[in-house]
C-alpha cells in the first residue's frame, strides 16, 4: 500500500483520511509505514474514498484488474451517435458551471 502517494495526490493529511473512513489517525500512520495491513472492509473504504487500485495493491494488481475488465467493457467509439450525444451533453453541462 502506498498511503503516502495517496495523501500527496489528494492533498489530504492523516486526520482527514482517518475521519473520512472512520479509523484512528494511528491506524492511518500504521498503514503508511507498513506496520499494519488493511482489512477487507478498510480496503473498500479506502477505494471508495478515492484511493486507486495501484495505491492500494500495487501496479501488478492494477494491470491484472484492467486486463480482466477490458473484455467486459465495450469500448465507445467516436462514431457511435449515443456516445457523441453524451459527450455533447457533458460539455454543455461543464459550460453552465
Amino acid at each position: 500500500m502506498d498511503m503516502l502517494k495517496f495523501m500527496e495526490r489528494t492533498g489530504q493529511n492523516h486526520r482527514e483520511i482517518a475521519e473520512k473512513i472512520g479509523v484512528s489517525i494511528s491506524t492511518i500512520n500504521a498503514l503508511k509505514v507498513g506496520r499494519a495491513k488493511p482489512s477487507y472492509d478498510l480496503c473498500q473504504k479506502l477505494l471508495l474514498s478515492g484511493m486507486t487500485i495501484n495505491e492500494l495493491f500495487g501496479e501488478e494488481t492494477e494491470c491484472f484488474v484492467i486486463d480482466r475488465l477490458r473484455d467486459k467493457i465495450a469500448p465507445k467509439s467516436a462514431d457511435d451517435p449515443a456516445f457523441l450525444e453524451a459527450v455533447k451533453k457533458a460539455l454543455a453541462a461543464l459550460g453552465k458551471n
